[in-house]
């Protein structure tokens, strides 16, 4: 019995996966592309390695870890975006937002933290007047005055 071509190919590449799986053998991004590639052409080396790395995140994640918001958009543009196994997911107007929102943290941060003073806004639903705002204003009077040994400036608008 003769077989067509792609017959032959699709059991040449289950006999190659198959012996990988017995092996054991663990591949390198760019040997597991080759590995798969009777599957899909779309498996390329980068594709593979995202895969390892989102695999590697997975194991070795900490759900303890923590990271600022400013932290977060630094990394993504300053290292995944430069990286070019990124380049596939990443498209240019996901690139635009990214740059965007890193522009507005910096400016809402300028407007927030100097080097002569750091300004904190609180937004309450306590009402204008009454005993309850009264002694929300005196406890964060009193949270300055222990903790910020006068050197602040307390100021209330009451909406």
């Amino acid at each position: 019995m003769k077989m067509d071509a792609d017959t032959s190919d699709m059991l040449s590449s289950a006999r190659t996966m198959v012996d990988a799986v017995i092996s054991g053998k663990a591949y390198t991004a760019t040997e597991m592309s080759s590995l798969l590639s009777g599957l899909s052409e779309d498996l390329e080396p980068t594709m593979i390695e995202l895969l390892y790395l989102y695999a590697e995140s997975i194991q070795k994640s900490n759900p303890a870890w923590t990271m600022t918001l400013e932290t977060l958009f630094n990394y993504m543009i300053n290292d995944v975006l430069n990286d070019s196994r990124f380049e596939s997911v990443i498209d240019s107007d996901m690139r635009k937002t990214l740059f965007e929102a890193q522009e507005t943290i910096k400016d809402g941060k300028s407007q927030l933290v100097t080097q002569q003073y750091s300004r904190l806004v609180i937004t309450t639903s306590y009402p204008e007047e009454g005993e309850e705002t009264i002694a929300f204003l005196r406890s964060i009077e009193e949270y300055g005055n222990n903790n910020l040994k006068g050197k602040y400036s307390l100021s209330a608008i009451l909406r």
